[in-house]
């Protein structure tokens, strides 16, 4: 039998076997597919593996340990019910065969398939002194299912050291729900440990999920048109948003709106802000004339100046925004935009800045606290900007000829991330050079950095806005209020703490770093402390205060362990 044709045949079984199909032409392939895996045909293998873990009917069980075979690594069943190299991590744990060696992430999926062999079967792996589980699933995900068996067992084996440890690597909520079953006169032994210990156990577990849920939930800040560009000043504080025809700012923290302002509707272009004051740019119709002016919307009074070219974007250069980097077409003759420095005082109001000879600018970003640009055209730059009119220290990519590029954003003092409609590149600056350090093959549109998932966020109209984890690019999971979003525009804190904004349907999805970077935190095991690093948030601190506590006790905890080491 072809392999293509033993393939769809396999499909086909599987796919009978999940929709309870048992009629004779189901029968009739499953005999079929049986007999080309007694001949060693290794899809046939996979294919009952999964009926298997789909049924756990006996039918299936017999000729597997008949088999004793695997499901293959380089799983390519594709069957579209399990996850790939899942089939096989949990095959090898039903084998139980010192020859076929179980993992510990096949044995965590194992125990949280409840009702079927195979949670039993993983079970019996795990049979030895509680503390010896804990090695053998050191590095397994941390499920409800593993949390609830290791629970169990180091309760049952009255280890209540083995069980302080082990809550100590778990989200707090985890943590306090493991510790409600631990003998309530036990008690660490240093006053930092039993600080922990005790707000750990008087703690609610729900209460402490609901906070998270929460904290997680990005302000939706509803809009009766769609938003064409956004901005935030610098302290985090306002935020400014065009529509077709206005200017609306926005106090962060309540989201209450603050000011709207009428704007031409001939184009409502890029919006940063100058201090508390927000800039727009709308530019001039028609050629051969190239001009846009500047709008800077003060205390009841609004200013203008013109400047020479079409700008199509503006970032803060400086930290009080009286300095902005600009993409600009700044003559009818140049067929691309180029970065330009634009200032409030003096002549000439936009400039071309000098030390790099292609300035070429689709999409750039800044960093105004060290005062850094980054910009891409055939290649991607980054330099720092410098006195007068200079960009000093260039770095650059190879050149790399994008038509359509999407996003940029600067993550760090050597780390750059692009996107265009086929890839996500991160580069890393290695001498004069920016090379590429991880490559994700899908486009997105505009990207943001969240540094306190170290991730990418990123739109997405097919799957929604993404996170993307800086080091592999692979999607991080997505808070439910943004899951699925088809975001038009997205745009960041000047500072890169990781607020930011995305706009879709008539609305607004805040999310504010300090708010969700205390969720992020307090969804990662305590182990990975680091409230400190978190940007405080008054309001929403007090409001989560069950949560901030424990996170606080767990800094002073790993404190204290590091200065008695």
């Amino acid at each position: 039998m072809r392999r293509s044709v033993l393939e769809s045949l396999a499909r086909r079984v599987v796919a009978g076997v999940a929709a309870g199909d048992r009629g004779w032409r189901t029968e009739y392939r499953i005999r079929r597919l049986i007999g080309a895996g007694d001949r060693g045909a290794q899809v046939a293998v996979d294919a009952l593996w999964e009926c298997w873990l789909l049924t756990a009917d006996d039918r299936w069980w017999t000729v597997l340990l008949r088999w004793n075979r695997p499901a293959a690594f380089a799983w390519t069943l594709n069957s579209g019910l399990f996850d790939p190299g899942q089939v096989h991590r949990l095959s090898r744990v039903a084998l139980d065969d010192p020859a076929h060696r179980c993992t510990a992430e096949g044995l965590a999926e194992a125990l949280g398939r409840t009702g079927h062999p195979i949670a039993e079967i993983a079970r019996r792996h795990l049979s030895r002194p509680a503390a010896h589980v804990l090695d053998t699933l050191d590095g397994a995900p941390r499920t409800a299912a593993v949390v609830d068996y290791l629970t169990g067992r180091l309760v049952r084996d009255h280890d209540w050291d083995g069980l302080w440890r082990f809550a100590r690597d778990l989200p707090p909520a985890d943590a306090a729900e493991a510790l409600r079953h631990a003998d309530p006169r036990w008690r660490p032994p240093d006053r930092a440990g039993d600080e922990l210990y005790t707000l750990l156990r008087d703690a609610d577990p729900e209460h402490l999920r609901e906070l998270v849920t929460l904290l997680a939930t990005p302000r939706i800040l509803p809009t009766d048109r769609p938003v064409l560009r956004g901005a935030f000043s610098a302290d985090e504080r306002l935020m400014a948003v065009t529509l077709a025809s206005e200017l609306r700012v926005y106090d962060v923290a309540s989201g209450t709106r603050l000011a709207a302002h009428e704007l031409d509707e001939i184009d409502p272009g890029p919006v940063s802000f100058e201090g508390d004051a927000p800039i727009v740019v709308q530019r001039w119709p028609g050629e051969p004339v190239l001009r846009s002016t500047v709008w800077r919307f003060g205390p009841g009074r609004r200013t203008g100046r013109s400047v020479n070219g079409w700008v199509y974007d503006l970032r803060p250069g400086t930290l009080d925004g009286t300095s902005q980097v600009a993409s600009a077409r700044r003559a009818p003759g140049l067929p691309w935009p180029e970065v330009s420095l634009i200032r409030r005082h003096g002549p000439p109001a936009i400039r071309r800045p000098e030390g790099v000879a292609d300035l070429r600018c689709m999409v750039l970003d800044t960093d105004p606290v060290d005062r850094r640009v980054a910009f891409a055209g055939d290649r991607i730059t980054v330099a720092g900007l410098g006195p007068g009119n200079r960009l000093r220290g260039p770095v650059h990519s190879y050149p790399r000829i994008s038509q359509d590029w999407r996003g940029l954003c600067l993550a760090g003092p050597d780390l750059v991330f692009s996107c265009d409609a086929t890839e996500v590149v991160g580069w890393r600056v290695d001498g004069g050079l920016l090379r590429p350090a991880v490559i994700r093959r899908h486009g997105h549109g505009a990207i943001a950095w969240a540094p306190y998932r170290n991730a990418v966020a990123a739109t997405d109209w097919q799957h929604g806005l993404q996170y993307l984890d800086a080091d592999t690019l692979e999607p991080q999971d997505v808070p439910g209020d943004l899951y699925g979003l088809r975001a038009r525009q997205l745009w960041s804190a000047p500072l890169g703490t990781g607020t930011h904004a995305a706009a879709a349907d008539g609305e607004i999805r805040l999310v504010l770093a300090s708010v969700a970077g205390l969720a992020h935190l307090a969804r990662q095991p305590m182990s990975r402390g680091g409230l400190g690093a978190v940007r405080p948030d008054p309001v929403m601190w007090d409001r989560a205060a069950a949560l901030v506590e424990v996170l606080a006790a767990n800094d002073r905890y790993r404190a204290s362990v590091r200065s008695a080491g």
